[in-house]
């Protein structure tokens, strides 16, 4: 994903893929393992192969979100120039609520887009998620409604946090 030649970049695009098959996973996080990045890069990975995609990264906060937004951002710059001509972004950040200076959302030519939401159980039927990230869900008390109201209409379902007592 960040390698230069195409051989590499395969290998590592199939061992992302295994590493990551299950619908609904669930990872304890920390500081030191980076897991919110990783799992940007799997999100941005994943807009830029599979053409209409919808990723929505929930978070407790609205600033949390657009930090999950531009870490996809931060990876996308990171790819070499032929990764980017082959995944162009379309219009790069949006601003998704007016008034806002907060970046939420980042779409790409091939319709696919990551998109940042504060928490609020009730924002996720109005989507139709390819993949639902909920990051530190043990730290906000809708986590759960969340979780289960993405069931139906997620194709995955990343659930990261720190370890918390709670659900």
């Amino acid at each position: 994903f960040f390698f230069n030649d195409t051989a590499t970049t395969e290998i590592y695009t199939l061992s992302l893929h295994d590493a990551l098959p299950i619908w609904h996973q669930f990872i304890p996080k920390s500081r030191e393992m980076l897991t919110s990045w990783i799992v940007a890069a799997y999100a941005t990975h994943l807009a830029q192969w599979t053409p209409y995609a919808q990723i929505v990264c929930q978070t407790e906060k609205e600033d949390k979100a657009t930090k999950l937004v531009g870490y996809s951002k931060c990876c996308y710059d990171q790819q070499a120039e032929w990764q980017r001509k082959m995944h162009p972004l379309k219009g790069g950040y949006a601003k998704t609520r007016p008034g806002k200076d907060k970046e939420l959302e980042l779409k790409f030519a091939n319709g696919a887009e990551i998109i940042g939401i504060a928490s609020g159980a009730n924002q996720i039927p109005s989507y139709h998620p390819t993949l639902v990230i909920l990051d530190e869900a043990a730290l906000w008390p809708e986590a759960a409604l969340s979780y289960q109201l993405a069931l139906p209409v997620a194709a995955q379902i990343l659930v990261v946090s720190t370890a918390r007592p709670g659900w």
